[in-house]
Order: structure tokens, then C-alpha cells, then sequence
């Protein structure tokens, strides 16, 4: 069984996801439709290795919904190449 802040986080979010798609169908936000094979709630490490190998070893079409707005935070240093 998943650890209960795991369980919950996922739960949020799938939560957070049903809402956007309520206001969607009710005309409040206007969102294209997207028709996808498979759809992963929750990018990280393990929903962004899964996204890649069902596209690229089954040729699947994937959806990776991330609540977060970047994946990795970069140091401003690599970025703009001053590091040795």
C-alpha cells in the first residue's frame, strides 16, 4: 500500500484535474479536446520514464499532465555556461 501523503497527493490532484475538465464542459474554460492513447497524472521521474517508453516502445500517443510548471531547476551558473 502507498504511503498516506503519496495516496492524498494523488488524489489532489486527480481532484484538481476533474474540476478543470467540469468548468471545461460547462463553457468556463475553453479547452481544446485532446484525444490521447494513454494519459499520466503526475510527470516526476517515474510519469516522465513512462511517457517516453510508451511512445517510443509501443508508439503510443501519451498525455503527461505535470502540476508542476518546471520538472528540474537548473543552477543559473550552467545555464549561462560560466562553470568549469
Amino acid at each position: 500500500m502507498p504511503p498516506l501523503k503519496s495516496w492524498r497527493s494523488s488524489l489532489s490532484t486527480l481532484l484538481h484535474t476533474l474540476n478543470l475538465i467540469r468548468f471545461a464542459t460547462a463553457g468556463h474554460f475553453p479547452l481544446p479536446i485532446v484525444k490521447k492513447d494513454v494519459a499520466i497524472l503526475g510527470g516526476g521521474a517515474s510519469g516522465t520514464y513512462a511517457a517516453v517508453r510508451l511512445k517510443e516502445d509501443y508508439k503510443k500517443s501519451v498525455l503527461l499532465i505535470e502540476m508542476e510548471p518546471v520538472l528540474v531547476v537548473v543552477p543559473s551558473d550552467i545555464m549561462s555556461n560560466k562553470h568549469s
